[in-house]
């Protein structure tokens, strides 16, 4: 387990973000202001751990007095893997982004990232699923990470695409009976349109492009990239350039995934309006 050099872990009662890398993790800030709001202190650090060190870290952060974490790239699978309770959320989605600790090491897990990406758009975008022609783009841990809390919201169907067929099958294979779905060709385009488009690839991060037809971008009532940036992404740029009416990043998804976290071990909601524009100005 690798510190940042400017954070102190020791603490009793404390919370972390783990990931590799983690350095550029805006985690800490967000549960400060969290915490600021209701008057209160909430020692949250990162941590960078390395794939395969999950173990070993939560034991050693647990001996410090840690009584949560946060998860990030890679980590993900490791840490559902190696839970004793899983929420019907992490079991959805196959990977935890949560951890609690109970007092006899008992490690709980759970995903909030389908309940930020549903908060965001439904709340702070003002945007409806419900009734909704959907474009999931990819088919890994991110997509299926918000899978299920997609088909929650009753679209009225769920296209998925990705450039492995094979993976986009067995993630169509984890949504419920009861909501439609559509196996999209890697690079083409359904006779349906799409009102809203997710990128939940990582391509972004690269500033590379998924394979799409650019055409659908005019029609849509969204495009959302779950990559979050200083600036727009490569795919925000590709749907704003083909007349989307509306493009996010994934920055609002981060802060209402962080605050269900933070409700999750302390018991209150935090308020999150204005955290994503402070974000923005930090």
């Amino acid at each position: 387990m690798v510190t940042e050099p400017s954070i102190k872990v020791g603490l009793p009662n404390s919370y972390c973000v783990v990931g590799d890398p983690i350095a550029h993790s805006l985690s800490p800030k967000i549960h400060s202001w969290f915490a600021e709001n209701e008057g209160k202190t909430f020692l949250y650090h990162k941590i960078r751990v390395a794939k395969g060190s999950l173990k070993s870290a939560i034991e050693e952060f647990i001996g410090t007095g840690g009584k949560g974490m946060n998860v990030t790239v890679p980590l993900k699978e490791e840490a559902y893997s190696i839970s004793d309770v899983r929420s019907d959320r992490a079991v959805a989605a196959g990977a935890a982004n949560f951890l609690s600790f109970g007092d006899n090491g008992e490690i709980t897990a759970d995903n909030t990232d389908g309940y930020g990406l549903i908060t965001d758009i439904s709340r702070n975008l003002n945007m409806a699923l419900s009734g909704k022609v959907v474009f999931l783009l990819g088919a890994g841990g991110a997509a299926r990470g918000v899978l299920d809390g997609i088909a929650a919201q009753s679209p009225s169907l769920l296209q998925l695409s990705n450039r492995t067929l094979s993976k986009v099958e067995k993630l169509s294979n984890l949504i419920p009976k009861s909501c439609p779905r559509e196996i999209v060709p890697w690079g083409q385009m359904s006779t349906t349109q799409p009102d809203i488009i997710i990128n939940a690839t990582s391509l972004s991060l690269t500033g590379d492009l998924p394979k799409i037809n650019s055409s659908v971008f005019a029609l849509t009532e969204l495009v959302y990239d779950m990559v979050y940036s200083s600036k727009p992404t490569s795919f925000m740029e590709l749907a704003s350039r083909q007349g989307a009416k509306n493009v996010s990043d994934g920055l609002g998804m981060l802060v209402e995934q962080a605050a269900e976290s933070y409700r999750l071990w302390n018991g209150t909601l935090p308020r999150t309006e204005n955290i994503t524009d402070r974000l923005r100005s930090y």
